[in-house]
């Protein structure tokens, strides 16, 4: 099968800004071209989640399962441009081997990153600052989880304490073939914290 060599991925229109001096509901002209910023990616891949650093830096990553199973990671400083500082010249790409879908991001105070979605259940990724993997969060800075079948991650958040809450669905023994909510919580090396709900759940 021909693959496809470039195909456009990110599109960021500045949402906030210092020194914003566009009217209400136009483009920053300050940001990226003309205020907008566009990024190829080798594969296909959605933009899925957008964070911003304290430092006005901007994380944005997304997911591909065509024609491979992968999450990239972007980090842009203010203006819009790549922050060469950030994993591989701005970009970190995460590798799976069967489907993966991205659905939250959120950030530490100390400033490392967590990802959150799908593969195999709950999926949670957590990169350093520099967007190296952080091999003291779960399996070599991955945490896969599935309490009830097909379990989905949709939004997490990191509380204070930096505990880690996912918010998902998925189906139940007792409702089977229905999807029902399903919370967890992580403690912050990546285990499920057994103190919540029931053994985390």
């Amino acid at each position: 099968m021909k693959q496809f060599s470039s195909i456009l991925l990110f599109v960021i229109c500045l949402f906030f800004s210092e020194k914003c001096i566009s009217q209400a509901g136009t483009l920053d002209k300050t940001f990226g071209t003309n205020g907008v910023t566009i990024t190829d990616i080798y594969q296909n891949h959605d933009a899925a989640v957008v964070a911003i650093q304290p430092d006005k830096k901007i994380l944005l990553a997304g997911s591909s399962t065509d024609p491979s199973n992968h999450i990239t990671v972007c980090r842009y400083d203010k203006s819009g441009l790549l922050d060469t500082l950030f994993g591989n010249i701005g970009r970190v790409l995460l590798n799976f081997d069967s489907y993966t879908y991205l659905r939250s991001i959120d950030l530490q105070p100390d400033g490392k990153i967590v990802l959150g979605g799908i593969h195999k259940g709950v999926l949670l990724e957590r990169l350093n600052p520099d967007g190296s993997i952080d091999s003291s969060f779960g399996l070599n800075g991955m945490v896969q989880y599935d309490s009830v079948k097909y379990d989905e991650l949709l939004s997490l958040k990191i509380q204070k304490d930096g505990k880690i809450v996912t918010a998902g669905q998925g189906n139940t023994p007792l409702y089977p073939g229905n999807n029902r909510f399903t919370l967890h919580r992580f403690n912050t090396d990546g285990s499920i914290d057994s103190t919540f709900g029931t053994y985390g759940d």
